[in-house]
């Protein structure tokens, strides 16, 4: 799976992308909403997971949405070391929340839940 990580913490971030490749997934990161939402547009990604805070009063929120609104077929994880704002709704498999610090089991249950949404995408695709 290829999965985008926007967090502005460049250790969090080395660590979570060294991790979710040694599970045999690919995580493209970055530090900006504008840096994931080009990563976005490119293609190629299957999900994306963001940190809330993010610099410049900028938030994983903001992010959140934009890519419900742009690709709601996308899974979105967001994820916090504080409590889940109220105005973030928890929809799975396709919209998640997970608190940090986050761990190898934690991100496997994440992955579980992100495969599920991508098989249900598959099948409502219409046959070729």
């Amino acid at each position: 799976m290829k999965i985008l990580f926007l967090e502005d913490d460049l250790r969090v971030a080395s660590g979570v992308v060294r991790l979710v490749k040694n599970m045999g997934h690919e995580m493209i990161h970055a530090r900006n909403i504008s840096e994931a939402t080009a990563a976005v547009k490119a293609g190629g990604i299957e999900a994306v997971l963001t940190d809330l805070g993010l610099p410049n009063d900028e938030s994983g929120i903001d992010f959140v949405h934009w890519v419900a609104t742009e690709y709601p077929a996308m899974p979105r994880v967001l994820t916090s070391g504080g409590s889940k704002p109220s105005n973030y709704v928890v929809s799975p498999p396709y919209q998640l929340f997970m608190y940090k610090p986050f761990g190898r089991q934690d991100l496997q249950q994440m992955f579980d839940e992100l495969t599920k949404a991508l098989a249900r995408n598959k099948e409502m695709q219409p046959p070729a």
